[in-house]
């Protein structure tokens, strides 16, 4: 941690805590620092601190706050059964299927999939980096990553699911004859429209025009 980048540390020998031996440091920060002094009492096989005593004066009175652990035991033998679920006798077990793969060029991607893949306009400096397909149960998602090496932009095709058909709220669009939404995030720019039973994204950390141009570049089918 930061605060403690030039604390002090005292080596105080060597306790029994838990039935284990440790290794008790003393951690004093740098006197302009308000924060705690700690004492640690770390295990001597595993590293692991088994104790912790963190002490600070507020208004005069030194106080002290204790954590330690009890019955402590390393890499014990866990029965198999302990992570087994049993489903209760009236549940509906549904089996969940998930692939995912990733492939070096477009190509690549339109070979392995049923549905037609987009081939946008990417302006430079952006290049063609990487493909994915991803099928959840069925429901199919194929992606297109682009980057400059600072920025990524990435073009996403998946059939909608339901209710996630319908747009989500932001700045409303034209996409060749359909109604998309734009939205900002910290993280970048997102345009979303449905056409023919299918969802597209684009999605970067790119300008907003820079996603719009891309949207409008692909063809849906």
């Amino acid at each position: 941690m930061e605060r403690f980048e030039n604390a002090s540390l005292t080596y105080l020998g060597t306790e029994t805590i838990a039935d284990r031996e440790a290794y008790v440091v003393e951690v004093v920060p740098q006197p302009d620092v308000n924060t705690a002094n700690i004492t640690l009492w770390i295990d001597k096989e595993w590293y692991y601190p088994l104790q912790w005593d963190s002490t600070i004066v507020v208004d005069g009175e030194r106080r002290t706050v204790t954590t330690a652990y009890r019955n402590v035991t390393f890499n014990p033998e866990i029965p198999a059964d302990t992570f087994r679920f049993e489903p209760p006798a009236n549940a509906t077990v549904v089996e969940r299927t998930v692939v995912s793969r990733s492939f070096e060029t477009r190509g690549e991607l339109v070979a392995a999939s049923e549905m037609t893949i987009p081939d946008p306009d990417v302006p430079e400096p952006l290049i063609f980096d990487s493909a994915r397909y991803f099928d959840d149960n069925g429901t199919v998602r194929t992606s297109l990553q682009y980057t400059n090496g600072s920025a990524t932009l990435r073009v996403t095709k998946s059939e909608p699911i339901g209710d996630s058909a319908s747009l989500p709220e932001g700045n409303r669009v034209e996409i060749n004859d359909h109604e998309g939404v734009i939205q900002t995030f910290e993280s970048g720019t997102s345009l979303v429209w449905s056409c023919e039973g299918y969802r597209y994204t684009v999605f970067g950390d790119v300008p907003a025009e820079t996603v719009h141009a891309v949207g409008k570049s692909i063809n849906c089918g």
